[in-house]
């Protein structure tokens, strides 16, 4: 991205068409649309923070969406809180849990004590197959030695085959730029930064070294957020036990790894 001093760019004909143009009514937006249009505004708040103006952001807006480059992914438009729906019926539905109290290994289909009949109990209409895809790439289940379906983890990861599990990217991300847009005006009132944020970077390493970077923080990444995920569990369970009536957050806590491309 350009220096901030130099990117006053005089709006083209196109860029002008482009702030005019008339948004659609929010309530005719599907949720996915709602939340993409959260993330964009805290995306330009953050620029807007950092000192460019709004010609310049419609400009690279416009480029990048006609990059040859750019390429829309399937959308797999799974909410993560379904998924994490299955899982928890079948954690605590007596259907399937054995006598102390752990979730059955499940065959796939069946019309008793099956994944496809826990996927049609919870979420009728819904592809159990698809379900299923989702969550053993995201190893939120596992086939067991003997091919029965094992109960795994509650921890999603984002990427799943050739698309994009589509609301529990955008989550992440605008938690992210709300982050940055808080610590910049923190930072600007002379207040300094009251969300945690912490981060790796200035070092140089080869090309070839990243795939073991990746299994490192993977490895190490998920089993930190297994343990904040119980701990989340636990505290959420503890509220809804006390009727907590007091002010409550949603905090997402996740691992990411980028690159600025070389020095």
């Amino acid at each position: 991205m350009k220096d901030k001093n130099t990117a006053r760019l005089p709006a083209s004909k196109r860029t002008r068409e482009c702030a005019r143009a008339p948004s659609k009514s929010r309530s005719s937006l599907d949720p996915l649309e709602v939340r993409a249009a959260r993330v964009i505004t805290s995306l330009v708040r953050v620029l807007v923070l950092m000192g460019f103006n709004s010609s310049f952001i419609c400009a690279e807006v416009l480029r990048a969406t006609e990059s040859e480059k750019v390429r829309p992914m399937k959308r797999l438009e799974f909410d993560v809180r379904d998924m994490s729906r299955i899982l928890t019926r079948w954690a605590n539905d007596p259907q399937f849990i054995s006598e102390h109290g752990r979730p059955l290994d499940l065959p796939q289909r069946g019309a008793k004590k099956s994944f496809e009949s826990l996927v049609r109990a919870e979420l009728p209409g819904v592809d159990p197959d698809d379900c299923l895809n989702v969550l053993l790439i995201n190893k939120g289940v596992i086939r067991s030695k003997s091919g029965l379906l094992r109960w795994r983890e509650r921890a999603a990861l984002r990427v799943v085959g050739n698309g994009v599990v589509v609301e529990d990217s955008l989550r992440p991300l605008q938690g992210l730029l709300d982050t940055l847009a808080e610590n910049m005006m923190s930072s600007a009132a002379g207040k300094g930064a009251p969300i945690l944020e912490f981060g790796v970077s200035g070092f140089q390493i080869e090309a070839s070294d990243v795939p073991e970077l990746c299994h490192y923080a993977k490895k190490h990444g998920t089993l930190l957020l297994e343990q904040l995920d119980e701990w989340l569990a636990l505290r959420e369970d503890r509220r809804r036990r006390d009727a907590s009536t007091g002010p409550v957050l949603r905090p997402y806590v996740g691992l990411f790894i980028a690159s600025d491309g070389g020095a």
